[in-house]
């Protein structure tokens, strides 16, 4: 019997784990268009459409062209951007000479 409640303590503390995780990444979607300090964004409306660069700390996208608030009153003016990756290009190879 006392196996049984070990069980269900490391059980209910998985769980409660689980939820405080869940909690805190809910409240990271709820910052409502406020993408991860760093990571790339697109602004998709207003003045800097079509401009790209990096969110700051408070959600904004800014580049070398200024910043765009992305949250509260203007969600929906950012987006996540994809990171520019440069086409891979064939590099022509000398075959071996012979000695």
């Amino acid at each position: 019997m006392r196996r049984m409640n070990h069980a269900v303590l490391i059980i209910n503390l998985v769980a409660f784990v689980f939820l405080v995780l869940g909690t805190s990444s809910a409240w990271a979607l709820q910052r409502q268009g406020a993408g991860t300090p760093g990571g790339a964004c697109k602004v998709v409306a207003g003045p800097n459409k079509g401009k790209t660069g990096n969110y700051d700390d408070e959600g904004a996208c800014c580049g070398d062209w200024g910043c765009t608030e992305c949250h509260g009153a203007n969600q929906g003016k950012c987006q996540d951007a994809r990171l520019k990756v440069p086409p891979m290009t064939r590099v022509p190879v000398q075959p071996p000479v012979a000695r």
